[in-house]
C-alpha cells in the first residue's frame, strides 16, 4: 500500500515538470521534425525530454561545415505519453511521423528507447547524424514521467513493452520495403533505455529480418541478456570487457577502443556493449553483500577502478548502492556518463 502510494505521488509530481520545455527550446519550423506545423505530433505533447530532443541537435550548417556541404537535415521523430492515448496508438503515430517525413529513405533509421523520463543522450545521436552527415532518421518514444532512478524500480515491464511495441510496430513496415532501397536498422538504448531495448532481441520478426546492429551504453545489473553474456564470456577475459564466444556476434568497449581484441569473424548483424569499469549501474549486485565480485580479483580489475578500492562484507554492496545515486556526477568517460568520443568509436 505504501510503495504504491509513494510511486502514485511520485508520478502526479513529475508530470507537472513534464509539462515545461527547456531554455532556449523552440517548436521547430522544419516539417522533418515531429512536433512542427507539418506534424501528425502536437509539439505540447511531446513532454519535456521529447521537446529537447526535437528542438536540439547539429543544424544543416553545422553538419555542412563537417561534411564539406554534403550533409542533409536530420529526421527526428517522437511521441509524448500525451501524444496519444495507448502505447499501440503512440506507436502507429510513430510509423506514420516516419512515412510523412520520407524516413525510410534515408541511409539509417535508428529505433532508440528512451531512459526513464524520455531522455536521449545528445552525446550520441548528435554523434550518429555527425557521423553520416544528417541522412539518418531517429525515433523515440516516451513511457514514463519517472527519472531513471525511480523508473529503474517502477517501470521495468512498461519499458520492455514500449520498446517492443514501437519496434515492432515500424519495423513490420520495414520489412516490407525492398531490401536493396530500405535503411539500415539499427536498435540504441543507454542505461534503462538498454534494459527495454535488449527485450527487442528476442521478438519473432527479427528471425526473419534480422536488425543491422545494436548498441547498449551503460546496461543497468538488472539487463537479463548482459548478464548471461557476462556469465559466459570467454575464459580469461574480465567481467568488465568481456569477450563472448570470440565476438561473432557481441563486442565489449569502453574508454578505449576494443572493438578489435576478439580474434573472430564479425558478422552481419553486430551487437555492441558500451560500458566503463566504474559504472556502478552496471556492477551493482545484491551478491556484493557476501561475495567479492569478479571485477575486483586481480587480474581482472578495470583502468578506471581504484587499487584502494577492496571488498568489504555487507559494506561493499552499500557503497556501491550509493555509488548508483551519484554515477552521472563525473567527468565523461567514467561512472554512468558516456562520451561523444566513446559512442564515435562503438558506432564506426
Amino acid at each position: 500500500f505504501l510503495v504504491r502510494g509513494f510511486f502514485t505521488f511520485a508520478n502526479a509530481s513529475f508530470s507537472v515538470t513534464d509539462g515545461g520545455t527547456p531554455a532556449g527550446v523552440e517548436q521547430p519550423a522544419s516539417p522533418l521534425r515531429s512536433g512542427s506545423p507539418a506534424s501528425l505530433v502536437p509539439w505540447d505533447s511531446l513532454g519535456y525530454q521529447g521537446r529537447s530532443f526535437i528542438g536540439t541537435g547539429p543544424t544543416v550548417d553545422e553538419l555542412n561545415a563537417f561534411h564539406d556541404g554534403e550533409a542533409i537535415e536530420p529526421i527526428r521523430v517522437y511521441t509524448g505519453l500525451a501524444s496519444a492515448d495507448s502505447l499501440q496508438e503512440r506507436a502507429d503515430l510513430v510509423l506514420e511521423e516516419l512515412k510523412r517525413t520520407g524516413a525510410f529513405d534515408r541511409e539509417v533509421l535508428l529505433i532508440a528507447t528512451t531512459t526513464g523520463t524520455g531522455w536521449l543522450d545528445p552525446n550520441a545521436v548528435d554523434t550518429l547524424e555527425y557521423l553520416l552527415g544528417g541522412d539518418t532518421a531517429i525515433v523515440g518514444v516516451q513511457y514514463s514521467y519517472f527519472p531513471s532512478w525511480l523508473s529503474l524500480l517502477a517501470d521495468q515491464a512498461v519499458v520492455k513493452e514500449t520498446s517492443r511495441v514501437v519496434f515492432d510496430t515500424v519495423q513490420a513496415h520495414w520489412s516490407t520495403l525492398p531490401e536493396e532501397e530500405r535503411p539500415e536498422l539499427y536498435v540504441f538504448g543507454l542505461s534503462l533505455g538498454s534494459f527495454g531495448a535488449e527485450s527487442i532481441l528476442t521478438s519473432i520478426n527479427i528471425v526473419n529480418s534480422p536488425i543491422d546492429g545494436a548498441l547498449f551504453a551503460g546496461p543497468p545489473f538488472l539487463n537479463e541478456l548482459w548478464n548471461e553474456i557476462v556469465a559466459d564470456r570467454d575464459e580469461g577475459s574480465p567481467q568488465w570487457q568481456p569477450i563472448y564466444e570470440d565476438g561473432r556476434t557481441v563486442r565489449f568497449t569502453g574508454r578505449e577502443d576494443a572493438l578489435s581484441l576478439p580474434s573472430g569473424e564479425w558478422g552481419k548483424t553486430r551487437i555492441v556493449y558500451l560500458q566503463h569499469a566504474s559504472d556502478p549501474v552496471s556492477f551493482f549486485s545484491p551478491s556484493l553483500a557476501f561475495r567479492q565480485p569478479d571485477w575486483l580479483d586481480d587480474g581482472q580489475r578495470g583502468p578506471d577502478v581504484s587499487e584502494k578500492m577492496t571488498w568489504v562484507p555487507v559494506v561493499t554492496m552499500w557503497q556501491v548502492a550509493a555509488d548508483v545515486g551519484a554515477a552521472s556526477l563525473v567527468p565523461e568517460g567514467y561512472g554512468h556518463l558516456y562520451g561523444a568520443g566513446e559512442y564515435l568509436l562503438s558506432l564506426i
